[in-house]
Order: C-alpha cells, then sequence, then structure tokens
C-alpha cells in the first residue's frame, strides 16, 4: 500500500540507510558493476525491473481541453499482456477544485474499471504561461487533493508526482500525507526530506525494446514496509 507516511519522522541518514537496503537498489548496483551485456542479460534486466506508468492524457495548458493520449489504450493493453505492472498519470491543469475533480472523473472514464498495480498519478507541473501557473500553496494542495480524493473514492489508489524542490515549495504536505508521492531527481541520491514511495531517478535510461530515453523509477515500497517488520528484505 502507497502510505506517504512510513518513514516521515525518520533522520534522512535512516532512509539511506533504508534506500540502501532496497532490492531495487541492490539490483541497479550489480548492473553498474557489469563491463557488457548479452541479450539474455537486457531481458533478464527488464522482467525484474520494468512496470510501466502509462499516461492517460492531459488538460490543456492554454484552454479548457481535456484530452485523451493517443496511445493509452495501445500501452494499456500492451503493458498488461506483457505481465507488467501497471499504473497512470494525467498532467492536470486544474485551476480550481472542481476542474480537478473533472479531470478524475476524465481518468476513472478512460480506466473503465482496469486493474492497476501502481497508483493514479497526479502530475502538476504548470509553467509561466500555463492557464494554471500562479496559483498559491493552498489553491495547489486544494486541487491535488480534490483529484486524488476522487480518485480514491472510485477505488483506486492516488499518488503525486513532482520534482524534489516542487515537493517542498509547491504543497502544504501536511493535508498531502495520506497520499504517495513520485518524486523526480536525477541524482545518484535523493536528497530531499520528505518521505516518498516513487524515485524516478533518471530521464535518459534503456530499456529493451523501446526506442530513445526513457525515465526510470523505483518502487521503495517495499523498503518502506520493511521499517514496519511487514517484510523481509
Amino acid at each position: 500500500e502507497y502510505d506517504n507516511t512510513r518513514m516521515g519522522n525518520q533522520d534522512f541518514t535512516f532512509k539511506k540507510q533504508i534506500l540502501a537496503n532496497t532490492l531495487h537498489i541492490r539490483m541497479n548496483t550489480e548492473i553498474l558493476k557489469k563491463n557488457s551485456w548479452t541479450p539474455q542479460d537486457i531481458l533478464k534486466r527488464c522482467d525484474e525491473l520494468t512496470d510501466a506508468i502509462i499516461r492517460i492524457g492531459a488538460h490543456g495548458t492554454a484552454n479548457d481541453a481535456i484530452v485523451v493520449d493517443d496511445s493509452f489504450s495501445r500501452n494499456l493493453a500492451g503493458a498488461k499482456e506483457a505481465g507488467l505492472g501497471v499504473g497512470a498519470y494525467f498532467y492536470s491543469q486544474a485551476t480550481t477544485e472542481d476542474e480537478a475533480v473533472t479531470e478524475a472523473k476524465f481518468v476513472l472514464e478512460q480506466l473503465n474499471g482496469a486493474q492497476l498495480s501502481y497508483p493514479v498519478i497526479f502530475d502538476f507541473e504548470p509553467v509561466a504561461g500555463d492557464r494554471a501557473y500562479g496559483l498559491t500553496t493552498q489553491e495547489r494542495t486544494s486541487i491535488a487533493a480534490a483529484f486524488c480524493s476522487t480518485i480514491e473514492d472510485a477505488g483506486y489508489k492516488a499518488a503525486i508526482y513532482c520534482s524534489s524542490s516542487d515537493l517542498t515549495n509547491m504543497y502544504n504536505l501536511d493535508r498531502l500525507s495520506q497520499y504517495g508521492f513520485w518524486m523526480a531527481q536525477y541524482s545518484a541520491t535523493p536528497t530531499t526530506s520528505v518521505a516518498f514511495t516513487m524515485w524516478q531517478y533518471t530521464n535518459t535510461g534503456t530499456v529493451n525494446g523501446i526506442q530513445g530515453s526513457v525515465d526510470l523509477n523505483i518502487d521503495l515500497t517495499p523498503a518502506l514496509q520493511a521499517t514496519e517488520g511487514e517484510l523481509d528484505l
């Protein structure tokens, strides 16, 4: 279960220790030690490490249009057929709680009851000139909470995507602590003091069968569960 509160009161040294004991990071360490790869090595890596967080759609940055990603249905079906764990994300430009609820309902319509292994992610990254740029911390927090609560009321898990700096600057985290955070920081070690459940550690990764660079992530849920004795790593 994606519970953002599990390590919230632990100091960062303890968090780094937990990260070091995470299965995915141990596997990545072994990957870095290899000098060459056979096709079998690559396939084994993908089997062990690859799940998929698929974009459902987006809200227009300059207008009120909400559109589904052209590849969503195909990507969802393909990921499930390949046996991957699947999550989904929506790029929000909501300016009010009502708009956030409308976005969440759109997402639920597109999912149409599909079973997911990972949460539905609220992705909110407005820049200067976007319709959602310039909101207050309170407004952004209320918008994120409205989206996530609507998703969870429908039986899915919800989480929030943001960079390490946005994690502490954009939101009132006390109001969002019941949801998981998917944190992006492209570095060897995460430096935020806020607990998070997924870490996007690079945007220049490679995966067998996919052309070009891809984002790579680590699911830290097993390590967080281990802090409470729920899982033996």
